[in-house]
């Protein structure tokens, strides 16, 4: 094997590896990212449920979570 064919392997494999690195940092963002939502969610209900409504809003980080958990507490 010549040098030069060397470094391409090794580039190869160097590239492989950052690849596989930066899919599983795109999962481990998903993951954190769904529980993040996941938990404001929960606060957003329970602080709707309980009339609480600081944790009401601290849960709120979509518009459309704001306007469903509204429309659960007012027919609550």
């Amino acid at each position: 094997m010549t040098n030069s064919e060397s470094w391409q392997t090794s580039g190869k494999q160097e590239h492989a590896q950052g690849e596989a690195e930066y899919k599983a940092a795109q999962a481990e963002g998903y993951v954190e990212g769904t529980k993040d939502r996941a938990l404001g969610y929960k606060d957003s209900v329970v602080g709707a449920l309980v009339g609480d409504s600081a944790q009401q809003t601290s849960g709120m980080s979509f518009p459309l979570l704001y306007i469903v958990v509204r429309l659960l507490h007012d027919e609550l």
